[in-house]
């Protein structure tokens, strides 16, 4: 995970190509999505919950969480909001 935010992350906003990076995490159902804006600044929308639905605009795409997550087993219990 440390990884992914910092030193990768940092490569991949080199290209001028990449307008969205999402980053899924394995303890929790939360995907939080990096999007490029307009003036090269980097958004953060950040989806929780397994009733929610992470959108994707780049792609024009639309993700149940419960879908993203189905298999995953999480540790303890999950909190909904």
């Amino acid at each position: 995970e440390k990884y992914d935010r910092g030193k990768k992350f940092q490569n991949y906003r080199q290209l001028e190509s990449l307008r969205e990076y999402v980053l899924v995490s394995q303890e929790e159902p939360v995907i939080e999505c990096y999007v490029r804006q307009p003036g090269g600044e980097w958004l953060l929308k950040s989806t929780e919950g397994l009733d929610a639905t992470v959108e994707l605009g780049t792609v024009g795409c639309h993700l149940p969480m419960a879908e993203v997550f189905a298999k995953v087993n999480f540790e303890g219990p999950i909190q909904e909001d």
